[in-house]
């Protein structure tokens, strides 16, 4: 940036102008050298050490959040970490951090605000944290209201509006509910991609299609491929490692992709035809 205001006012000034904007120019390099942007290459290590943290207290905290941590919830944790293929020291790391967050002296507050300097400028990142934390919250099935409550306050602490966690929630259900309906009920593997030998969709699973896409059974297509563009762009890996997403985490967020991406492939299958 300094250079081309330094090459304008030069243009305009002759030498003494180029002198001058060579003085202005320094000053904008100055001044922009430790913006957001730079700041995020700069300490990306710092960034995806404080996701990990936060990640796992939060997932303790909301564990709790209605009074005991059942089996379903350690064994969603469990998962999130074998996902992830954590070695000894990051998985005692993260057992660690979710016993903290689970404690009664944990402040909540505190960690969203870290969260937030970190991380959590980026808005993808702030939605990934969430999308995690929803995960946990349907493990057994459904979040109830102790969870909900606890979602909303960590939403709003990292800005995000209650209509989009409700939203959110409302998609994450269906991806759930859709894949494991369709593929995982059907003895299909969550990462073979495959989609063949699925000769019959009902009406209910075409609907919870749209319902995992966040769009209406009467979108158009342009809508469709828009909100699938969308969905995708948030799980694109390499923009989440690069805005302080672990790369331990890579894989939970193509498993998130995988979902959107089946959901997809049906509603535009069955559009088709």
């Amino acid at each position: 940036m300094g250079k081309w205001i330094g090459a304008g006012i030069g243009l305009i000034g002759g030498i003494p102008g180029a002198i001058i904007g060579f003085f202005v120019g320094a000053f904008f390099d100055a001044m922009f050298k430790d913006s957001p942007a730079v700041l995020s290459r700069k300490h990306q290590a710092e960034h995806q050490q404080l996701f990990f943290k936060t990640l796992f207290e939060l997932l303790g905290h909301l564990a709790k959040a209605d009074g005991r941590i059942s089996e379903a919830e350690i064994k969603a944790t469990e998962g999130i970490m074998s996902r992830m293929g954590l070695d000894a020291e990051k998985r005692a790391l993260a057992i660690q951090y979710f016993k903290q967050g689970s404690q009664s002296e944990f402040n909540l507050d505190v960690a969203l605000n870290n969260f937030r300097l970190g991380p959590g400028r980026s808005r993808q990142m702030r939605q990934f944290l969430i999308v995690t934390l929803i995960t946990l919250g349907m493990a057994d099935g459904q979040i109830h209201q102790a969870e909900l409550t606890l979602l909303q306050r960590i939403a709003t602490g990292v800005g995000i509006s209650n209509m989009q966690l409700q939203q959110l929630i409302m998609m994450l259900e269906a991806q759930h509910n859709f894949f494991n309906g369709r593929y995982r009920g059907q003895g299909q593997s969550h990462h073979s991609g495959g989609h063949q030998g699925f000769q019959q969709t009902s009406a209910n699973e075409l609907a919870t299609a749209y319902k995992a896409l966040g769009v209406e059974a009467s979108a158009t297509d342009t809508e469709i491929k828009k909100a699938y563009r969308g969905l995708m762009k948030e799980y694109h890996p390499d923009k989440l490692i690069a805005k302080g997403l672990p790369e331990d985490m890579v894989k939970v967020a193509t498993e998130r992709a995988q979902e959107v991406q089946a959901a997809y492939d049906l509603v535009m299958k069955q559009r088709k035809k």
